[in-house]
């Protein structure tokens, strides 16, 4: 396992985050992206950082781009980690919590990836509760891309976002 890539975000959720309205619950809705180019260095059980997420949001949906212009084979899981300061070491949450098997080399566009596992019950709680932690942790959850089957011949982009409640 090694962490492949650098996210493309900004630390402060500044760039890439946009308070949208407000929610009729008292939060506000919050969109954050995350771009990430894979190499064919990307393989099995590799991590891809892509966003941080506040632990305290409540997450409503989860979409997918990817030009899937890549050759060979890239299967991965859509999920939650913890990453220690200097970025080199991450600590699974859940790997497969937003999605399980997703095909990167097909194309897509706005694909939602929120799967079953993901319960309306869940999407009402905090991230760090619905993901099944015990406590709130100090961290920021990253929603990583984790390699099941990554054989990748030529690079693919790969752009996520999250969409949710503060």
């Amino acid at each position: 396992m090694a962490i492949v890539s650098t996210p493309r975000y900004d630390a402060a959720f500044g760039r890439n985050a946009a308070v949208i309205q407000p929610h009729a619950g008292g939060g506000q809705f919050y969109a954050i992206g995350g771009y990430v180019l894979l190499g064919t260095d990307f393989d099995d059980a590799d991590i891809a950082p892509l966003i941080p997420l506040p632990s305290t949001m409540t997450v409503t949906d989860v979409k997918v781009w990817t030009d899937g212009a890549s050759g060979g084979t890239a299967v991965v899981d859509i999920g939650l980690y913890t990453l220690s300061s200097d970025g080199d070491t991450a600590t699974v949450v859940d790997d497969d919590y937003f999605d399980a098997g997703f095909d990167i080399t097909t194309a897509a566009k706005n694909t939602s990836v929120i799967d079953g596992a993901v319960t309306v019950a869940d999407m009402n709680q905090p991230l760090w509760e619905a993901a099944g932690l015990t406590a709130q942790p100090t961290d920021t959850l990253w929603l990583c891309l984790t390699g099941e089957t990554a054989d990748i011949t030529a690079a693919t982009a790969v752009f996520v976002q999250v969409e949710g409640f503060l």
